[in-house]
């Protein structure tokens, strides 16, 4: 994937980081245009702390929730805050060959719920990288979290 970056028409050699700065994104995937988006450069404090404070139908979690083990093909659910406007979204989780599975979220009144579902076991992982997909980079961020999913034994 190549990423290109233009302020204005002009394009520049790297991301922009002062704090705002309009620019274009573009990533290019085969020499096709993948996805292109306007921002805005945001200041660090800027950034939208997604917290998860609940996890229900794992075998077990941290405290802190950064760790998570479930079963495959068994729901679990999980809670927490999030400062944005009421709506849904998709939230990607990335398993450890790279592969990523999309999962639903829905917030209300600043606070979420996703129902995680995953299809085979394996490793899998939400982080930064992950939570600001088709984004600009640095619009969400989360404490990394990695989920241990283990094969179902019937």
């Amino acid at each position: 994937m190549i990423v290109k970056y233009f302020v204005g028409e002009a394009e520049v050699q790297d991301k922009p980081i002062i704090a705002g700065t309009l620019y274009r994104e573009e990533r290019w995937i085969n020499n096709e245009l993948a996805s292109s988006f306007d921002s805005i450069v945001q200041a660090a404090s800027e950034q939208l702390e997604i917290v998860i404070n609940k996890v229900s139908g794992a075998l077990r979690n941290s405290s802190d929730f950064t760790k998570i083990t479930c079963h495959e093909l068994t729901n679990v659910t999980i809670s927490g805050t999030l400062n944005v406007p009421d709506r849904m979204f998709a939230m990607p989780i990335r398993r450890s060959d790279d592969k990523l599975t999309l999962f639903g979220v829905s917030v209300v009144d600043g606070k979420f719920e996703a129902v995680l579902n995953f299809p085979t076991s394996g490793q899998y992982r939400y982080t930064n990288e992950e939570a600001n997909i088709d984004l600009p980079e640095g619009t969400f961020t989360i404490a990394p979290v990695k989920i241990d999913v283990l094969r179902k034994v019937l």
